[in-house]
């Protein structure tokens, strides 16, 4: 109870911080922006594929700033304010005070993504219509309205072909959002980790190296030869391999549901990856638990 506890004070702490309030702000601005640009594509109907990547690409990016940033504070903040040594003068143990402030910045992270995730789906769904006329704005809110009224109320005679490719690029959106959530829980994890010792600015810049070394190591995997070097394979295995969780690619421009691609292959890899990340995430926070079990607050 003391670890939801705290969980859920964290949580409403890191929605009431100006700073999460406004990249928040600012990132579903953008994610809605970008639903509403044409990107002239050499097919048209690439159109929504091509928004798909890029939006999921804003959410990665906007989730990672406000999990990091969060995270780099929950724990040296207080210790600086000195309201640690309060709360460990109640019942409750070190590694609670980890989990929680973990569990509640991911919280509020992941409101932040589903929001997000809620705009893609729609924008996924409105789309393809408006991607037949790239002068969709010409007409300014005529033309918007006409837009709108087509994607749900169309006459053309091939609109069941048109309903089905809707429904794939619209439910193609929650697994990408998973997944983006998945990297974004780890970060997070080490973020909280290293909280326990360094001050933000540390935290920062330890978490971007992480990041940018866990999308590159898979690189590194394809080529047996480079486990040889000192200290390489040592890297591969504590470094979580980000890679994993980015099949941005095949969700965003493939076609789902079908024989070649099955939504139980998509969902059944979105449920491996999350294995991995609790995995990852676990060994983040222990690490974060003994390093925070070993420091002096006096």
């Amino acid at each position: 109870m003391t670890t939801i506890t705290i969980a859920k004070n964290t949580f409403w702490e890191v929605l009431k911080s100006p700073l999460f309030v406004v990249l928040a702000i600012v990132g579903m601005v953008a994610v809605l922006l970008l639903g509403m640009i044409p990107y002239f594509t050499l097919v048209l109907e690439d159109d929504v594929k091509m928004f798909k990547d890029v939006a999921t690409a804003m959410t990665l990016f906007v989730g990672l700033l406000l999990a990091v940033l969060s995270g780099s504070k929950v724990i040296d903040e207080e210790i600086d304010n000195k309201t640690m040594l309060t709360l460990l003068s109640k019942p409750v143990l070190r590694g609670e005070i980890i989990l929680g402030k973990f569990l509640g910045v991911c919280t509020a992270v992941a409101v932040v993504v589903a929001a997000c995730g809620v705009i893609i789906m729609i924008f996924a769904w409105l789309r393809p219509p408006w991607d037949k006329n790239v002068d969709v704005f010409s007409k300014e809110a005529v033309g918007l309205i006409a837009k709108i009224k087509d994607a749900f109320h169309a006459t053309e005679p091939r609109i069941a072909e048109r309903r089905v490719n809707q429904w794939m690029h619209f439910w193609s959106v929650p697994p990408m959002m998973v997944l983006v959530f998945w990297q974004v829980a780890v970060m997070t994890a080490v973020s909280v980790a290293i909280s326990t010792r360094l001050g933000m600015a540390l935290n920062v810049v330890i978490c971007a190296l992480i990041f940018v070394a866990g999308h590159m190591i898979s690189f590194l995997s394809l080529d047996a030869s480079w486990a040889g070097y000192l200290g390489v394979s040592a890297i591969m295995t504590l470094i979580p391999q980000l890679e994993n969780f980015n099949i941005t690619a095949t969700l965003a421009y493939r076609t789902l549901g079908t024989v070649a691609c099955p939504w139980s292959e998509v969902w059944a890899y979105v449920g491996l990856a999350g294995v991995c990340a609790a995995m990852y995430c676990a060994a983040a926070l222990l690490v974060g638990m003994a390093m925070f079990r070993s420091r002096e607050l006096n």
